[in-house]
């Protein structure tokens, strides 16, 4: 086994999750250089370029293994991010590399040798490193045979690098009961959680409020206008539409037999019938029993036959019978919104409102928080209509574990959780807890203690757990903090 595909098999539970995210950036590189590709900077890392050709290289693969992985092209939104996340990766690899050089960790030509021979796409029928395939590979790849090896002379490197950082990081036996305690315990907890979006509907200031606060925020409500113009503001034509289809195939008929057929029906309607009875009566469609309505659809997401249909229609007018290979089908316009763009003085207020609330609402949650405390503390239980007044409720985790690994939708903050751990049930754990969107007040229910019998059962098992976690999150660390250091520039 080579000494990349070893890494390989540890990634799962030590620091090498971390180094072997950085050498990946590396192997999708070895795919083809784009042609007439400019070098331009992507980013420099203590004076090192990063260029535009390692970038596109490595953001080209990853780009597929992830279209690949999902089953559909990404979208403009996942594209930025995973650039963001490649450039990220090429810094840290850069950062890194250049940490373990100045530590005086070396990889001579031996250990390169050695490495090369073990590479089976290079080996031919017997088994055995061909120099022909060599120089066929890097030829295909458009790389030097030194750039090539300098790729496994930095993989290895990062290699020894992860075997020093997981020294790092160890499991005392104390810890490692307590990880085991942590795992195998549960707590039941009552609480209130206190979110400020509770109370955004409680906060209802005046008229002559709400003005005094917008004269003072221009900068920022027009801000807010502008992020929301294309997806809210700016309006594009609506039409509202009804509709009596009749499908192809039933009753044996065509769409030339059924064409004369909506025809009479539509001069009906002009005569005096009503389009929804009509509709119910002999429409296919599954609306008919709606009397064939539709709703209101952007003009410009309409199918070109129905749109061109209706284009010059007004609300209460007939369509002409449009024939589709598998129906014939007859519209009425019901209503039409003109393209608009909502002026800023007309949301004005609304925006002004809406941002008023954003920022008195998490004081006004805290000190709810607080009440409900005081309430729990005193009564040995929350005050019910103040809970109702402010749109709180009590609710239950159910048992979950106590190291925090479970809770649903919502879990319960890690502080808040660690005070359950030490507390007597029944009681009411002594503070508000953040969980960052929202507040928590709460008492211990239940606590249910691991069995401590299976520890020794278990130990090897929770040791090699509990250490790879450890050098996961050390090493992640030492990453970050060789990155922080690092002069870095993006381009």
């Amino acid at each position: 086994m080579s000494i990349l595909e070893s890494m390989r098999s540890e990634t799962d539970s030590s620091f090498m999750q971390i180094v072997f995210a950085l050498i990946v950036v590396s192997f999708v590189a070895w795919g083809l250089a784009p042609t007439g590709e400019r070098y331009a900077t992507v980013a420099t890392v203590n004076g090192q370029t990063i260029n535009s050709v390692d970038f596109q290289r490595a953001y080209g693969q990853m780009e597929r293994q992830q279209e690949d992985a999902i089953g559909r092209p990404l979208n403009q939104q996942e594209r930025d991010q995973l650039q963001g996340q490649v450039v990220d990766s090429l810094i840290q690899r850069a950062a890194v590399l250049q940490k373990a050089k100045e530590m005086g960790l070396v990889v001579s030509e031996t250990e390169v040798a050695k490495e090369l021979l073990q590479f089976d796409f290079l080996k031919n029928s017997e088994g055995k490193f061909d120099q022909r395939l060599y120089r066929n590979f890097l030829s295909r790849s458009r790389m030097t045979k030194s750039d090539f090896e300098q790729e496994i002379r930095d993989q290895l490197l990062l290699g020894k690098l992860s075997q020093l950082v997981g020294l790092g990081a160890n499991v005392s036996e104390p810890a490692l009961q307590a990880a085991y305690v942590d795992a195998n315990s549960t707590v039941n907890i009552a609480y209130v959680r206190v979110a400020p979006m509770n109370f955004f509907g409680l906060i209802n200031p005046t008229p002559e409020e709400i003005e005094a606060w917008a004269s003072q925020h221009e900068e920022d409500i027009t801000a807010r206008y502008n992020e929301r113009l294309s997806s809210k503001y700016d309006i594009p034509e609506q039409v509202s539409l009804s509709a009596i289809e009749m499908n192809v195939g039933v009753d044996g008929l065509s769409a030339a037999d059924l064409k004369p057929r909506l025809e009479g029906i539509r001069s009906e309607i002009e005569g005096g019938a009503d389009f929804a009875t009509m509709a119910a009566e002999h429409s296919n469609a599954s609306d008919a029993i709606e009397g064939g309505s539709r709703g209101t659809t952007v003009v410009a997401d309409l199918p070109e036959k129905l749109r061109e249909a209706v284009a010059s229609l007004q609300p209460g007018e007939l369509s002409k019978v449009v024939v589709y290979p598998d129906k014939v089908a007859l519209y009425r316009v019901d209503a039409r919104e003109e393209a608009r763009v909502v002026p800023l003085e007309e949301v004005r207020t609304d925006l002004a409102l809406e941002m008023m609330r954003e920022e008195m609402a998490p004081a006004r949650a805290a000190d709810a928080a607080q009440e409900v405390l005081a309430s729990w503390q005193e009564n040995g239980i929350p005050d019910g209509p103040m809970l109702v007044e402010q749109n709180l409720r009590m609710q239950s985790t159910g048992p979950i574990k106590a190291s925090g690994t479970s809770g649903g939708l919502f879990p319960p903050p890690p502080a808040l959780l660690k005070d359950a751990r030490n507390a007597e049930p029944g009681t009411v754990l002594p503070e508000v807890y953040d969980a960052g969107d929202a507040l928590w007040v709460a008492q211990l229910d239940e606590r249910t203690e691991a069995d401590m019998s299976q520890f020794e059962e278990n130990k090897e098992q929770l040791y090699e757990m509990t250490l790879g976690q450890r050098r996961v999150a050390f090493g992640q660390g030492w990453v970050d903090s060789v990155v922080e250091e690092a002069v870095v520039t993006r381009n």
